[in-house]
């Protein structure tokens, strides 16, 4: 994904005071991280010039090898 379309499209997701917090993050805050998957794959689908990068996004963080980070996906697979 171009480095433009990133660092535009996390501050919308993102509230700087988190991303910045210096310390532990609270568990609503940690909440919020965990939803950016999927509000940056909603923001990213409107980019009809890039297909699929809003999969991309959405599941960034889940492993081909079935152990998923953010429990996404349960299956163990990722499909396109």
């Amino acid at each position: 994904m171009p480095r433009i379309l990133i660092q535009t499209v996390i501050p919308t997701v993102l509230p700087n005071h988190i991303l910045g917090k210096p310390g532990r993050l609270t568990d609503e805050e940690f909440q919020i991280i965990k939803s950016h998957t999927t509000h940056g794959s909603e923001i990213l689908s409107h980019f009809k010039s890039l297909p699929n990068v809003n999969e991309g996004a959405r599941f960034h963080h889940e492993r081909y090898d079935g152990k998923v980070i953010l429990k996404i996906i349960k299956s163990g697979k990722i499909d396109f």
